[in-house]
């Protein structure tokens, strides 16, 4: 009588314990059931997460074609409003002296030309970047920084550095290759003296030819990178 006590007590101990293994999950709140919906709070959440990303931002000089009006007047105003404008009678003279000495600079790859009293400097592709290419030569390189060094001679001024391709290949890639060659050339004043606060960069891919897309002579002439220099007022 006492062994058959004694084994129905081990008996009851030991589905004690196996109860309590199999419910201990529920317990930490780890069950099958709960456990799926962690996974999909989990994986809602993350989808959430991506929605709600920021939109990369453009980077500093950068505008978009639609904003590059405002922002050319945005800058003109902070000059003039600190006083670093030049006086209407004298603006002719001012961009007369200006247009000699980039005229010295200019060659092969580089064209100066004007139109009233905005400058406008000219970098051809072949002269400053490969084909397909986004990084200005060494020689480009040089150019650049001596455009520089008038530039931050004749500081009363905004320049607008504006990219160009022509319309072979795919035009996203044709609208992102004119904003890096923009850049390139908007850092590398930057590095040589000319203020951020004057320049503004934009691409505008192959929305503005200056020659003859059916022809390689037009595509080389609409694969460009140009300054406008507009004296501040």
């Amino acid at each position: 009588m006492m062994r058959r006590m004694v084994w129905a007590g081990v008996r009851v101990a030991a589905l004690g314990i196996a109860l309590g293994c199999w419910r201990q999950p529920t317990r930490e709140g780890a069950s099958p059931a709960s456990g799926r919906t962690a996974a999909v709070v989990g994986d809602s959440a993350t989808a959430t997460a991506a929605v709600a990303r920021p939109v990369p931002m453009r980077p500093a000089g950068l505008v978009r074609a639609t904003e590059l009006d405002s922002a050319v007047e945005a800058r003109q105003a902070r000059l003039s409003v600190s006083g670093d404008r030049v006086a209407t009678g004298d603006v002719g003279y001012y961009v007369d002296v200006q247009e000699a000495r980039l005229r010295q600079l200019a060659g092969p790859g580089i064209e100066v030309t004007r139109e009233r009293e905005t400058l406008i400097l000219r970098l051809t592709s072949r002269f400053a970047f490969e084909i397909g290419r986004a990084t200005l030569s060494a020689e480009a390189r040089t150019a650049v920084g001596q455009i520089a060094g008038v530039l931050a001679d004749y500081r009363l001024s905004v320049i607008t550095i504006v990219g160009h391709t022509d319309d072979s290949g795919d035009a996203a890639q044709n609208q992102a290759l004119s904003e890096q060659r923009a850049l390139a050339v908007f850092r590398q004043l930057l590095e040589n003296g000319v203020a951020a606060g004057r320049m503004v960069a934009v691409g505008l891919g192959p929305s503005r030819p200056l020659g003859d897309n059916r022809t390689e002579v037009g595509r080389e002439m609409n694969r460009r990178v140009e300054l406008r220099i507009e004296v501040v007022r």
